[in-house]
């Protein structure tokens, strides 16, 4: 399996995976540090990768589209923090923030108004 960073269909880089040779937390850096609070932001291997390929790219401004298999609040937060701009799918029946799921399904309904 490989996990690749792309744009426009080209790979930018990308990290071989193999269940015999799984990257350890040292290695995907798995402790981020938040910076506007004094507690640390743990992400699991999967949301790590992400980051790792990120901080593969030269300083820029990028938008990141993720799918459902990466996205958490906390993977969110450190993207922020470290200046990416992020944008996810999020499955109805998934458990990360029952309030975006409300809105998802209001705005279904053409109950809610956007400004």
């Amino acid at each position: 399996k490989i996990w690749a960073i792309a744009e426009g269909g080209y790979f930018l880089n990308w990290l071989w995976h193999s269940p015999q040779h799984i990257l350890t937390s040292s290695q995907l850096h798995l402790q981020f540090q938040a910076s506007s609070a004094d507690n640390t932001i743990t992400l699991n291997p999967t949301q790590s990768v992400v980051v790792s390929l990120l901080n593969t790219l030269r300083k820029a401004t990028y938008y990141v589209f993720l799918d459902n298999l990466f996205l958490s609040p906390n993977l969110f937060r450190v993207l922020r923090e470290q200046g990416f701009a992020a944008t996810g799918t999020l499955r109805l029946n998934s458990s990360v923030h029952r309030d975006l799921v409300e809105l998802k399904t209001l705005d279904r309904k053409g109950r809610l108004l956007w400004h």
